[in-house]
């Protein structure tokens, strides 16, 4: 089917908190995951997830003509009350959660899944720095590796204190492991931060099962195991570090995404189950710091309007969700087209400003949206210049590309120039290094 047209749509229900209801099924939600990123490598595919209120919200002989009418050209919407609603992200509006008072306290201890990982690494000395915090990291490294001996030396010259247990967040003897070194070096437990994860990044071609099961184990399971371990700690945040990857089409992270949405799903059931809130935060790309962290990738993110969260920033935007107990937040640095470009809808945030009848808000953007003015173009490549210049020159002369003014769909400019079923994916990659030269906008 890969090479074909295919409208697939997927119908669940409990996945999604829209117009105040509840997650009932957040297992399910790994399903939206899967499929966007099947909808990123598949541009021929028109594939959407349909999240009905319960199971019984649409009457069986109506079922199929209600749901084969939802409204189109929308990768994820929720029917409740008998509208179909589309998600709008939001700021955080000015002065959310910006008060006087750290939202950690003084000398808390801290349990972090995946804490000797790049962001959890940098929370930790963050924390050390701010409020000599204690932390204790659960990772699946030997406690003898080198970066992890050498990232506890630097926490704690900080000015925290820190330990290592070696073990699986997926495992409860081991979070029990953790939770008994920080109870013998510490005392209770304060913050629980959930950093841990598994890439798998491959396309759906290549992906295997393992693939889905290894990237699940780590955010379904893994959250699951440390919410019951720590069950009865005195706990100020539970925080599940989750990512953007959630709430855009992204492709080759089928895994990843799909263990995103399950977490994020998870996380919203557990924060109105209380009594301890519980925070979704997803990050957006940090370029510095973490798994992707790369000066090519950062250049490449770059020329399209993605910016880097840096730990003074990221740190930042974290405390003031924190401070405001917002359930689920976004942050990211990214301009205004960019986020139109990767499917995230962004309203502005006004005081009492009613929320639209077939929208729902799930989540608010924080942080820094750098202007279309301030787009850095240093990173941009002569080469790659030339080469849109003289693809765009190419393309007029052959009459594919609309003329000045002309809005001309995609799919015309394929048909103009009798592109093949085989070669649609590179059709689909050249349209980038048009809008790069200039040639067009999308």
């Amino acid at each position: 089917a890969a090479r074909r047209p295919l409208d697939l749509t997927a119908v669940l229900d409990g996945t999604l908190p829209a117009a105040g209801t509840a997650v009932t099924c957040p297992a399910r939600a790994g399903v939206l995951g899967v499929l966007r990123t099947a909808r990123a490598e598949h541009p021929s595919w028109d594939v959407r997830c349909l999240d009905l209120e319960t199971a019984g919200d649409v009457e069986p002989e109506a079922g199929a003509e209600t749901v084969l009418r939802a409204p189109s050209g929308h990768p994820v919407l929720a029917r409740r009350a008998g509208r179909w609603l589309t998600q709008v992200f939001r700021p955080l509006p000015d002065g959310t959660g910006q008060i006087a008072a750290s939202p950690w306290r003084p000398r808390g201890v801290h349990l972090i899944a995946g804490g000797a990982g790049g962001i959890g690494y940098a929370l930790s000395r963050h924390l050390a720095r701010t409020t000599a915090a204690d932390v204790v990291w659960l990772g699946r490294r030997p406690a003898t590796d080198a970066a992890v001996t050498e990232r506890l030396a630097a926490v704690e010259a900080a000015g925290g204190r820190a330990r290592y247990v070696q073990g699986d967040v997926s495992r409860p003897d081991d979070v029990r492991a953790a939770l008994a070194v920080a109870h013998a070096s510490f005392g209770p437990v304060t913050t629980a931060v959930h950093a841990a994860l598994d890439l798998r990044d491959r396309t759906l071609a290549f992906a295997a099962a393992d693939d889905l099961r290894s990237a699940m184990l780590a955010k379904d399971r893994g959250v699951r195991v440390l919410h019951e371990v720590l069950r009865d700690e005195p706990l100020d945040h539970f925080v599940l570090f989750s990512s953007a990857v959630s709430a855009i089409d992204s492709p080759g992270q089928a895994a990843y995404a799909a263990a995103s949405t399950v977490e994020d799903a998870l996380g919203r059931a557990l924060h109105a189950r209380g009594p301890v809130p519980v925070t979704v935060v997803n990050w957006g790309y940090w370029g510095s710091v973490g798994a992707v962290a790369d000066p090519r990738r950062a250049r490449a993110m770059a020329e399209t309007g993605v910016g880097s969260i840096e730990p003074a920033d990221g740190f930042a935007a974290l405390e003031r969700i924190l401070a405001a107990r917002t359930p689920q937040a976004l942050v990211a640095r990214a301009t205004p087209r960019a986020l139109r470009e990767l499917g995230l809808v962004v309203e502005e945030a006004a005081a009492g400003k009613p929320v639209a009848e077939d929208t729902f808000v799930g989540e608010a953007v924080v942080g820094e949206a750098v202007s279309l003015e301030a787009e850095s173009v240093a990173g941009k490549d002569p080469l790659d210049t030339l080469a849109g210049a003289l693809l765009a020159a190419e393309l007029t002369a052959a009459g594919a590309l609309p003329a000045p003014g002309e809005r001309l769909p995609a799919a015309t400019t394929a048909q103009r120039l009798a592109v093949q079923p085989a070669h649609r994916r590179l059709f689909e990659a050249l349209l980038p290094v048009l809008e790069r030269a200039g040639a067009v906008r999308r």
